[in-house]
């Protein structure tokens, strides 16, 4: 019998059981044959048997319990030896290991030939969930048929994001794609805190390609790059037929590349996949509407508002949404941001509350139908069934997180907060997200926004302590590692401005701008969004000519990677006129106004904007009508 994988596990802390387990479902569920020497050495050398089982399998799983690598030093150890002959053979390794044990990623005490082990993707084993893990480890062994494309989240918090993530106040918007769900239109699922981007069926070059998308999952963009582009490299030499293919990494490629900041780059990516993807599959294809999506992002970051709006209704057009009720759900938010962003907030909220139409079956006017534990748990219920119910809950919490943050925009502090104490409620319920996801740091933060607002100082300051350990607890990150902390910090520093603590909020103030510097680089929106929050912190302490600077600092860096017509610009020119003005220097102030005026006027805002411009610009021309 030919064995597809080759299990490697240490015996003691429950590894072999864990083993044991793997293989049975592996096997019962999706067909997939696994050699255990347990249970499946033959009579002789076993040794030999061994050598000749790693080398003739398509990849090996790597079970660690905690401990797992310990004894590795030892030169005799089985499991070294294991994956030393697993790495001889160019094989595959994908690690499985216990929930919230990541000490196997720490290499100090390896022995060279194991080095670089920490940065292969694995599947995180729990009890309670095994059914997700094991569908996870499948689908790694090529049994997965669904493809995931990016993206929650506006910037860093969406970039995780955050992300960033996944998150910010502009949330990663993330949405499904699969081949066989063109025809197969069943609920699609996605993984719990990131989703992976298009993990290729291809051998060759799959292992770069897959430590990439690992990287950018932790948004280490520079590491992900380097893999995802040796990866390109090596496919486009070794297999040039297979386009689809190097479509799916090009796809990657334009994604990774939007959340960099580098948008020429992002396009001319996602531009190629789109034009192979519709050739291949067809233009109402999941792919090629996937894509589709990509490119709306890209023109809506570029400032195209009008171009990306067109391209979301054209694949709402070709989409039914009783079936696919995760692209609408992604489209329309995209769509909402866009209004919102323009100051058409009753238009934003409205597209928001079709989104929770949609889902009518797991919430209606702000309360649970039931308890979301109870879907999860439902032992009635078909796996794809639990599938939608997790996959429509995070909808449902990401849209009433949207939902406040318009609010927030409106000046309305109160419906903010209910919106997104709702979001809180549909995480901490749902054990698919729980108080141990981006999405809940995410809410934690905003909610910690909110608080400022009303000068809940003490509230805020529990928030947003949730919202930065959670990121740690997930990936591991030691201090000003995770970009996702830029707005955080940024919160940090809002919050102890509030409080009188100057000291502190500065230097949070100072870490959100480091952090956003060493992860996206100088010239990138997120940098200059953390650019002007620290300009409103110096003009607050009444130090103009220093947030004059760091406000001119933020909109050099639009200007140059986004051009002036965008709503954020215009909001720092009008940042720049009141440190102008509170500076003493009127014609810089009337100028500044102007351009954001300009900006304002071209985009054709709804918004309190323009009037708050007006009111800077009565101001100032009232000064220098009296001679101030």
């Amino acid at each position: 019998m030919r064995y597809k994988v080759f299990i490697s596990y240490r015996r003691r802390n429950g590894g072999l059981e864990m083993a044991k387990i793997l293989k049975k479902q592996l096997q019962n569920r999706y067909a997939i044959a696994a050699f255990l020497d347990a249970d499946n050495l033959r009579e002789g050398r076993f040794d030999e048997q061994l050598i000749e089982r790693i080398k003739k399998c398509d990849k090996v799983v790597l079970v660690l319990p905690p401990g797992a690598l310990e004894q590795c030093g030892e030169e005799n150890d089985w499991v070294r030896w294991e994956i030393e002959y697993a790495r001889k053979f160019h094989k595959t390794i994908i690690p499985v290991y216990q929930a919230g044990d990541l000490s196997w990623r720490d290499e100090e005490n390896l022995p060279e030939s194991m080095r670089g082990l920490g940065y292969y993707n694995g599947v995180e084993y729990h009890s309670l969930y095994l059914d997700a893990a094991v569908k996870k480890l499948a689908g790694y062994l090529g049994k997965r048929r669904h493809f995931l494309y990016h993206h929650l989240f506006g910037s860093s918090i969406k970039r995780a994001g955050l992300a960033a993530c996944m998150l910010a106040a502009v949330c990663m918007i993330v949405w499904l794609a699969g081949c066989a769900s063109r025809r197969n239109h069943e609920p699609l699922s996605f993984d719990e805190e990131f989703n992976d981007h298009l993990v290729m069926e291809l051998n060759n070059a799959s292992h770069q390609y897959e430590q990439g998308l690992y990287s950018w999952k932790r948004l280490d963009y520079n590491r992900a790059q380097r893999d995802i582009l040796a990866a390109h490299d090596e496919m486009s030499e070794q297999i040039p037929q297979y386009d689809v293919e190097m479509a799916k990494v090009n796809n990657s490629l334009g994604c990774l590349y939007l959340d960099m900041g580098k948008y020429e780059e992002a396009y001319d990516f996602l531009n190629s996949a789109y034009i192979t993807f519709r050739k291949a599959y067809g233009r109402r294809s999941l792919e090629a509407r996937a894509v589709q999506y990509s490119i709306a992002q890209h023109d809506y970051y570029t400032g195209d508002f009008a171009t990306a709006l067109k391209t979301c209704q054209a694949i709402l057009d070709d989409t039914d949404a009783a079936e696919d009720k995760t692209v609408v759900s992604a489209v329309k938010h995209l769509q909402a941001k866009i209004l919102d962003e323009r100051g058409q907030w009753k238009e934003a909220l409205d597209i928001y509350d079709e989104v929770l139409g949609l889902y009518s079956d797991i919430e209606k006017n702000g309360e649970l139908a039931e308890k979301l534990t109870d879907y999860v748990y439902g032992s009635e219920l078909e796996e794809g069934e639990r599938e939608y119910y997790s996959n429509a809950s995070r909808w449902v919490a990401l849209t009433y997180n949207a939902k406040g943050s318009v609010y927030l925009h409106m000046g309305e502090c109160n419906k903010a907060r209910r919106a997104f104490n709702q979001a809180l409620t549909i995480c901490l319920e749902n054990v698919y997200i729980g108080d141990n996801s981006l999405i809940t740091a995410q809410t934690y933060k905003n909610l910690a926004v909110v608080y400022g607002h009303r000068r809940e100082i003490r509230r805020g300051l529990d928030c947003i302590d949730r919202a930065v350990k959670i990121p740690f607890n997930l990936f591991g990150f030691e201090e000003d590692q995770y970009p996702g902390l830029v707005e955080v910090y940024d919160v940090y520093g809002d919050l102890l401005h509030l409080a009188g603590e100057e000291e502190q909020a500065e230097s949070y103030y100072e870490k959100a701008n480091d952090l956003s510097i060493a992860s996206y680089g100088e010239n990138h929106p997120q940098t200059a969004a953390a650019y002007n929050a620290f300009g409103l912190y110096y003009y607050d302490i009444a130090d103009y000519e220093t947030a004059v600077t760091l406000f001119e600092q933020a909109i050099e860096i639009r200007k140059n990677i986004l051009g002036i017509d965008y709503t954020s610009t215009a909001i720092y020119y009008a940042n720049l006129a009141k440190a102008y003005e509170a500076g003493g220097n009127q014609e810089k102030a009337q100028d500044a106004l102007e351009h954001a005026k300009e900006i304002c006027d071209g985009l054709e805002m709804e918004s309190g904007l323009i009037d708050q411009l007006l009111q800077w610009a009565q101001v100032v021309e009232t000064e220098e009508d009296s001679g101030l």
